[in-house]
């Protein structure tokens, strides 16, 4: 968290955004088996929360997608492919949604001139 919150981005005229991306098992923890949700051998709960408030914190933008992930798979979407852990296409379009309306400011701003040499 450190390096990314005090790694002269400022300096470079830049700024970082990090992009939390859950696991599979993350976003879909209710319909895991029973087995894996409690007792001994639970899979441990998500950190991204976590890991997105310390960022916040340190005044990182922060995109995190487990929220938005987990509401769709609440309505019953599939956003991952159901015989591995990747996206499927549902997954790549909220990805970017949501990227695209959380750094939408970004895009209203010119970028810092870099190696311009005057007229």
């Amino acid at each position: 968290l450190e390096v990314v919150a005090n790694g002269g981005w400022s300096t470079r005229g830049t700024e970082p955004v990090v992009l939390l991306i859950p696991d599979k098992e993350q976003v879909y923890r209710e319909y895991l088996p029973a087995a894996l949700r409690t007792g001994k051998s639970t899979i441990p709960p998500s950190t991204l929360l976590e890991v997105e408030s310390g960022l916040r914190t340190r005044g990182v933008r922060v995109v995190n997608l487990l929220p938005v992930y987990r509401a769709e798979a609440a309505r019953g979407r599939l956003i991952y492919w159901t015989d591995d852990t990747h996206w499927n296409a549902a997954g790549i379009d909220l990805a970017m949604a949501e990227l695209a309306h959380a750094l939408g400011d970004l895009f209203d701003r010119a970028p810092p001139a870099v190696n311009t040499a005057p007229p």
